[in-house]
């Protein structure tokens, strides 16, 4: 009898450990997966940005950072294992030198064709902001650097909306399109008004809009005869 009971508990210990090294394994694969999720969303999010800076961009150095994030983030893939990470951390790797010998630069395209491409890309600007800020919090971007690139981007998102409106307006004007066209050119001076830009700039950029409007409008009045002028509050979407 005493056999059989030493017998049993043997097995249920067995049993006890078994059960506990498969739910550990379990739960690490679940961790890992979890992980890797995690670390793929992000890398998405960080590819896209790249994506943003390579067309809107006219300088390399925060697309170079950038690059440097997808990096630590694809090492932490090799890590876990997944399939093909290795082979994605050298193309990254060819990207950053790319970019730093200067074979790859940002294309400098501001004009935004629709209010949804243009939200897009102000909202990509903002985030990207946000990801500059977390490399200073942890130590791998300095102060001065965070800063000079922080207003960089602040100078990216003004000059996308003024140089997408003055293009719309631009196209509208030969259309015969005036007081829609005027609509964009307000909505330029506006931005300008509101930026922090130095005072000898703002003013040289609203004086000249103001300019664009007056003829503008001088040629609407003429071409419609006394029709009734569009309110100077008006605005329209980028169409």
């Amino acid at each position: 009898m005493t056999t059989l009971v030493v017998i049993l508990l043997a097995i249920i210990f067995i049993s006890a450990v078994v059960s506990a090294v498969m739910y550990a394994r379990q739960q690490a694969a679940q961790h890992r997966a979890a992980k890797i999720k995690a670390l793929l969303q992000r890398r998405q999010d960080y590819e896209n940005a790249v994506a943003l800076l390579l067309r809107i961009d006219d300088r390399a150095d925060i697309a170079m950072v950038m690059t440097g994030a997808l990096m630590e983030m694809q090492k932490e893939l090799v890590s876990l294992g997944l399939a093909d990470a290795l082979q994605q951390l050298d193309t990254l790797k060819g990207q950053l030198t790319a970019l730093e010998e200067g074979r790859i630069r940002p294309a400098n395209e501001r004009v935004m064709r629709s209010d949804g491409e243009m939200n897009a890309a102000l909202e990509g600007l903002r985030t990207l902001g946000n990801k500059l800020l977390r490399l200073k919090l942890r130590g791998r971007l300095p102060a001065e650097t965070y800063q000079q690139q922080l207003d960089h981007l602040e100078h990216l998102k003004l000059t996308v909306q003024v140089q997408s409106h003055e293009y719309h307006a631009e196209q509208l004007l030969q259309a015969d399109k005036r007081r829609e066209a005027i609509a964009h050119l307000r909505k330029a001076r506006d931005i300008y008004k509101r930026s922090s830009l130095p005072v000898e700039v703002k003013n040289e950029a609203v004086r000249r809009l103001s300019d664009m409007m007056k003829a503008a409008e001088s040629a609407t009045n003429s071409g419609s005869s006394g029709a009734n002028r569009q309110d100077d509050d008006e605005e329209l979407d980028i169409v």
